[in-house]
């Protein structure tokens, strides 16, 4: 039974109907294809079925004989579930049909999308900072988009870490570099929440094979922070269909979190199992060197000119986020600007009281020692205690960790929160979890969500 028209924008169906004819092309001859499918079109889409407008009654009779079990194929193929393919005698003009109906919602070289999220122009590789807590992600991303060919083990690339450690940066530099070095290439680059109210919309419109034309029809997708996914049932269904129709059609797939796959909880194991298939990479925090070189960068690019001592003191006092590393510089410029005084550290001190109280405010030895033992599901009186079995030692020494990381503590000082121990035993502690961090990177995350819950 036939449903009601859909609402099908004629561009998705024209995207729909060019990714049909290179399938076909493969399929059959170059003379068998002019022969039949001149003038051919997707007339319409409805639901679970896509109907082809022939404008020839025995031409149309000759493909719905030979032909509309292929079309099916193909169709059901590109969406990623089963299709009928229905073939109808069609009085739509050629020119009409040919007619371009604007841009479409995916980035090309050469057009700007209307309805997905734009690339800034300004996230490319060359504007990104490199530090040791960004390289491998950053070698990774720029191999996956200088490549002309998919690479199974880079297919998906996952790409986590906290809030504002430049992940959106690196994703759109991805998309950037494709279209500067691949003509032709088809992008789409949109936030996890924006895929789900566009799918909510299709829904409301009845246009649900559309939504689904214009996501499984591209070269790249790229979602940022697929978190925002969790617990949304139809749409984990939806984009597991879509992951599989562009994974079985080696296209590349570019994801980012801020967790690793195993700990985004609320999404189905097939889906989770997939986000692993490919290359998992995580950024961290920037260490020092790495925050002066952001902030000297973006002095540069704004031609400004700012002390080295006001510099450290930002880098020193905000240390887990690029994004408010970069938002304390422009205050810093802001005043610089409005009051016409060159900022020394003293002034720099007042204005970014609110930064700093945001990053390191009430980050006390007791509130990480509280953070530490929610997450570890444990007692705080067992981080403060001397048992040594290891689910009560490795908490107690990450919290350790965490102390002299986040406070301006001594080893001494923080000893004496921990029970009175020797400031030998902090030393410890802090040497061997960052040791470990070096090569454990499920440790590295884990610490990272542990300096985010306690800084925030």
């Amino acid at each position: 039974m036939i449903c009601e028209p859909l609402n099908a924008g004629a561009s998705n169906m024209r995207a729909l109907w060019k990714q049909t004819q290179g399938r076909l092309r493969e399929l059959i001859s170059e003379e068998e294809y002019n022969d039949w499918f001149e003038n051919v079109h997707i007339e319409e889409i409805r639901d679970e079925t896509v109907i082809f407008g022939i404008p020839s009654g025995y031409r149309r009779d000759y493909i719905e004989e030979n032909y509309q079990s292929l079309l099916g194929s193909i169709i059901s193929s590109l969406l990623g579930e089963p299709i009928r393919a229905e073939i109808l005698l069609s009085d739509t003009p050629v020119e009409e049909w040919n007619e371009p109906e604007g841009r479409t919602a995916i980035h090309t070289e050469t057009d700007t999308p209307l309805e997905l999220e734009p690339l800034n122009e300004h996230y490319t590789f060359t504007s990104y900072v490199v530090g040791a807590s960004n390289k491998i992600a950053h070698a990774a991303a720029e191999a996956i988009a200088q490549e002309s060919s998919i690479k199974p083990y880079n297919n998906p690339f996952f790409l986590y870490g906290g809030v504002g450690l430049g992940k959106t940066h690196l994703m759109q530099a991805i998309g950037n570099e494709v279209l500067k070095l691949h003509t032709g290439k088809r992008v789409a680059y949109l936030s996890a929440e924006q895929f789900v109210n566009l799918f909510i919309d299709a829904i409301k419109r009845n246009d649900r094979l559309s939504f689904q034309a214009t996501f499984r029809n591209v070269d790249v997708l790229l979602v940022d922070d697929i978190q925002f996914l969790e617990g949304k049932e139809s749409t984990l269904e939806e984009f597991f269909h879509t992951f599989n129709a562009l994974h079985n059609r080696r296209k590349q797939i570019v994801i980012s979190s801020d967790r690793p796959p195993k700990d985004i909880r609320s999404i189905q194991d097939r889906l989770r199992s997939r986000f692993e298939w490919g290359l998992i990479v995580d950024i961290e925090p920037p260490e020092f060197e790495h925050r002066m070189a952001i902030l000297r960068q973006k002095c540069e690019n704004i031609n400004a000119d700012v002390p080295d001592e006001v510099l450290e003191f930002i880098a020193n006092r905000i240390r887990s986020s690029v994004r408010e590393l970069e938002g304390a510089l422009s205050k810093i410029m802001a005043h610089t600007h409005i009051a016409e005084e060159r900022v020394d550290v003293e002034t720099a001190g007042k204005l970014l009281g609110e930064f700093s109280d945001h990053s390191q405010k009430d980050v006390t030895i007791e509130r990480i020692q509280r953070k530490v033992a929610d997450y570890f599901n444990i007692k705080t009186a067992d981080i403060m205690g001397s048992s040594r079995s290891r689910s009560i030692a490795k908490p107690r020494q990450i919290a350790m960790y965490l102390s002299r990381k986040l406070t301006r503590h001594s080893f001494p000082e923080i000893g004496t929160f921990f029970g009175n121990k020797d400031h030998t035993t902090i030393m410890f502690a802090h040497k061997k979890i960052s040791k470990e961090m070096e090569t454990d990177t499920d440790l590295r995350a884990m610490i990272q969500r542990l300096t985010d819950s306690v800084a925030y």
